[in-house]
């Protein structure tokens, strides 16, 4: 992980969901969750939130472990993200 540190708080229900979603691939256990900042209108930011390879993440993305499943804050998203709560 870089992008210094953990950079989003990730719910329990939240991470049963990731997993569910990710269990009808089938391989599973190469998806990550991707989550990342895609525009913005004033302090209001939008979104974008799905599964993809984990080894698709850069060396400056964020990737933090999370039991069953990683999440991948792209180095961009990574300031605009943090101190978030995913639920």
């Amino acid at each position: 992980m870089d992008a210094s540190g953990i950079v989003i708080t990730v719910t329990d229900a939240a991470l049963e969901k990731a997993v569910w979603f990710r269990s009808r691939d089938p391989e599973p256990e190469r998806l990550a969750l991707w989550l990342e900042v895609t525009g913005a209108e004033g302090a209001t930011f939008r979104y974008n939130m799905y599964l993809d390879h984990l080894d698709k993440a850069c060396s400056d993305d964020a990737v933090q472990h999370h039991n069953e499943i990683a999440v991948v804050i792209p180095a961009a998203s990574a300031p605009m993200l943090r101190g978030a709560t995913l639920d």
